[in-house]
């Protein structure tokens, strides 16, 4: 059985809508493109259901990765991230302010200028030992319900550790994990 050129469509807008993420050039815009990309890989997944469902192998297949997104942290997180963005009204991620964290250190010290430009750069100018350190505002995974069951943010992923604060990187993990999906259905399906 061959594969099919739509289920990589969907895999290259699950690509652009990471790569949109990347570019946002504003919080509400990242959000767009997340909620964009938890979309695309249900699609990859029910599409690709959808083609190889004709095989008599697929059932038993696909039991592995059915298994998968049903109990690994992210995979579990992304699909129901996506159902309650789609069939709830709460809120999936969180905003979060920029803030100044200023760190005294032991010795002390002054702040003799801080800038804080508009594209989200800080600089400071001190003395003695004390810091600052600006935090951008950003967007954050929330912990979501979708029919009744809350899903915790995703801290792991096949037994790797996640960094559930950064959720570019959290994206790239979840779509490293469909591409490899497609890589190997079509190299099982493939007519030999």
């Amino acid at each position: 059985m061959k594969s099919s050129p739509k289920l990589y469509e969907e895999l290259s807008r699950a690509r652009d809508s990471v790569a949109g993420m990347k570019g946002s050039g504003t919080l509400p815009e990242l959000e767009d493109h997340w909620k964009e990309y938890l979309g695309r890989l249900e699609r990859i997944w029910f599409k690709t259901f959808a083609h190889y469902k004709k095989s008599p192998k697929w059932h038993r297949w696909q039991a592995r990765f059915e298994k998968e997104r049903k109990d690994d942290p992210l995979l579990s997180y992304l699909r129901n991230a996506r159902g309650a963005d789609e069939h709830t009204v709460s809120d999936i991620v969180g905003h979060e302010q920029s803030n100044i964290t200023i760190i005294p250190g032991q010795q002390g010290g002054t702040i003799r200028n801080l800038r804080i430009f508009s594209d989200g750069v800080a600089t400071a100018e001190t003395t003695g030992t004390i810091g600052v350190v600006f935090n951008p505002a950003r967007i954050k995974l929330l912990p979501v319900v979708n029919r009744g069951v809350t899903f915790d943010i995703p801290r792991k992923h096949l037994g790797n550790i996640l960094d559930p604060e950064n959720i570019i990187s959290v994206a790239e993990v979840g779509l490293q994990y469909y591409e490899n999906f497609l890589k190997e259905a079509d190299e099982f399906f493939a007519d030999k």
